[in-house]
């Protein structure tokens, strides 16, 4: 059968919505990670007094104590537009390439 003859299951719309959902999960779960690396990525050599960063929980507390959550999620509406066009083509096209 080729492709362009093939139906597009009515079943899949939630499968669509399901996705989406996934990848707003995704980036919220993976997102403060993201923070905290780089965090510590940027830090140059040696923690002085109580000005670095010794390992992630301490970066997570510090984080958190002194410019709260909301500073973990600072820019994550960046990696959620650029997967949104991603996970649509994939969305849209997969039920064409399943045999």
């Amino acid at each position: 059968m080729h492709p362009a003859d093939r139906t597009i299951d009515p079943g899949n719309v939630s499968t669509k919505y399901e996705n989406k959902t996934m990848l707003v999960a995704e980036n919220v779960e993976r997102y403060p990670l993201d923070v905290v690396k780089t965090r510590i990525q940027l830090q140059h050599g040696k923690v002085v007094g109580n000005e670095g960063y010794t390992g992630v929980l301490d970066c997570f507390r510090k984080i958190i104590k002194n410019e709260g959550v909301t500073r973990l999620y600072r820019g994550i509406t960046a990696p959620i537009l650029m997967e949104v066009p991603k996970r649509s083509v994939y969305t849209l096209f997969i039920p064409y390439y399943t045999y």
